[in-house]
């Protein structure tokens, strides 16, 4: 199965971007586990899998197209997720571009992990635009670094 992302603007295909090997070449070089649900690497380490959304102002929105075995639906990036460490100190999680919103992906790897306490998050938070999703965003992540001191650092 080949998987291809098409951005498309205006009814013009502009980019290409995802893998661009199959699932099939990729196997005979590595180890492939591809999973929606959480997964456990390692004593420390949780891969979270889908992202469901939790909060209603990180609702999912489509970002181009995606061709899936010859069909061509739309793509939001349903594939988005995050890695967590358990640490003594909290749980810090690490987000690719966090499409699935990083108060779902924060919410989610407290509920997968059982652990309430974020310790820090380090990844890109896609928050391009000055609306009611980034002011919601704010406002969650002064909650808790009110409650929990925590790290975050933002690439965008």
């Amino acid at each position: 199965m080949l998987i291809q992302i098409v951005l498309i603007i205006k009814d013009k295909e502009v980019l290409y971007i995802g893998s661009p090997f199959s699932k099939e070449e990729l196997s005979k070089i590595c180890k492939i586990n591809l999973s929606k649900k959480p997964i456990q690497v390692s004593e420390n380490i949780i891969y979270l899998g889908e992202i469901p959304t939790i909060n209603e102002f990180e609702a999912r929105y489509e970002i181009g197209k995606c061709d899936i075995d010859g069909e061509r639906i739309n793509d939001t990036i349903k594939d988005d997720s995050a890695i967590v460490y358990k640490s003594n100190n909290g749980l810090f999680v690490i987000t690719g571009c966090s499409h699935s919103g990083i108060c779902n992906i924060l919410e989610y790897a407290k509920k997968v992990c059982n652990d309430n306490k974020i310790y820090g998050v380090i990844g890109g938070f896609h928050l391009f635009d000055v609306d009611e999703r980034l002011k919601a965003t704010v406002n969650y992540l002064k909650e808790m670094i009110l409650n929990y001191y925590i790290l975050v650092i933002v690439f965008f």
